[in-house]
């Protein structure tokens, strides 16, 4: 989530970090910050051309960002795919670091990358085309994935779907009587459907967030995708809920059928990626419960981080409605992705108090 969502053209980069740039990448320009979870992201404007420079947050294990960077580099090598290329150092590094402003503060990792075209996908109307080609793009970055190693990539994390019944009590403190009650029925039906499953589900590294905010598209160019973006959830997971999470994002409670667009999606991702039918029946379930994930996680960043509760809270913003209309037409998402029933009644419609 590193795109320009709440660009803040006044805000300067951290203390020492534009002679750090000078120094040792031989970069000098105009700097916009631009919105994002947990590091700090700016764009640097240099002549013609635009990076993407990335300080991690205070105490980030090298690790991680070594893992992102590798990625980042094996999918470059080994695919077409219009991922960022990283931007070394003068001393070819692909890192430096940050020192520490003051004895307080720890010191901070960064790297840069060119900066890619084009928009995020949330500013975009896609028609079903577009969105078949998304899911394309989806599905070759997850195949190359496969073919990808790092020691490090057994990680927990938050965002994984696995982690979902540990969110329980969170759901239990929301002060809207209709939002818990809708985390509830979530959260039975996940555990019913899905959870039973998650031995037999094809895993390996995944991207973690294909979402709208992560994907850059321009309808002008030949292949509509300019861009994929924030390898900041890379890790060894099922391939399935790294498809619930893009179709998460997709779910559109103000259509009618609020799975149109995510299932133009899957079926491009199908085409590169295939997923037997009986995993595929788990989707729509898998989809509700990421947003379910997201929203409640939201809720408690924004509580603990006020700083950061507008762009936090702004990614979740249409969780909630998704969350019911999702579970209303159940039984569409379930024609769409495979034979599989649902994981309650149908007579009831996700619509009944349980």
């Amino acid at each position: 989530m590193d795109r320009e969502l709440n660009v803040d053209d006044t805000a300067n980069p951290p203390t020492g970090l534009e002679a750090l740039l000078a120094r040792e990448y031989g970069l000098e320009g105009a700097w916009d910050r631009l919105g994002s979870e947990r590091d700090d992201t700016f764009r640097l404007r240099v002549a013609d051309k635009a990076f993407l420079v990335k300080v991690s947050p205070p105490a980030e294990p090298f690790e991680l960002i070594d893992l992102q960077i590798s990625a980042i580099t094996h999918l470059a090598r080994t695919t077409s795919l219009p991922v960022p290329r990283i931007h070394p150092t003068l001393g070819r590094a692909p890192t430096t670091i940050l020192p520490a402003a003051r004895g307080d503060q720890l010191a901070r990792m960064v790297h840069v990358m060119r900066f890619l075209p084009g928009s995020d996908l949330s500013s975009h109307h896609m028609t079903s085309g577009q969105a078949q080609r998304v899911g394309e793009v989806h599905g070759e970055v997850t195949r190359a994935l496969a073919r990808f190693h790092h020691a490090h990539e057994q990680r927990r994390l938050v965002w994984d779907l696995t982690e979902l019944p540990a969110l329980a009590e969170v759901a239990e403190e929301l002060a809207d009587h209709a939002h818990r009650e809708l985390a509830r029925r979530v959260m039975r039906c996940f555990e019913r459907t899905v959870m039973p499953l998650t031995n037999e589900f094809d895993r390996q590294v995944i991207h973690g967030d294909f979402s709208v905010y992560n994907v850059l598209a321009d309808p002008s160019t030949p292949g509509f995708v300019t861009g994929v973006v924030d390898f900041g959830d890379l890790h060894h997971g099922p391939v399935i809920f790294d498809l619930a999470i893009a179709l998460s994002n997709l779910l559109d409670h103000r259509l009618a059928d609020p799975w149109f667009v995510g299932a133009q999606h899957v079926t491009g991702f199908l085409k590169l990626r295939s997923l037997p039918r009986r995993h595929r029946g788990t989707l729509p379930v898998a989809a509700v419960a990421r947003s379910l994930q997201r929203a409640l996680i939201s809720e408690s960043r924004a509580r603990k981080d006020p700083a950061r509760a507008e762009y936090v809270l702004e990614h979740a913003r249409a969780d909630w409605p998704n969350i019911e209309a999702g579970l209303q037409t159940i039984d569409i998402a379930t024609a769409h992705f495979s034979s599989a029933g649902s994981c309650e009644r149908r007579t009831q419609s996700y619509g009944e108090s349980q």
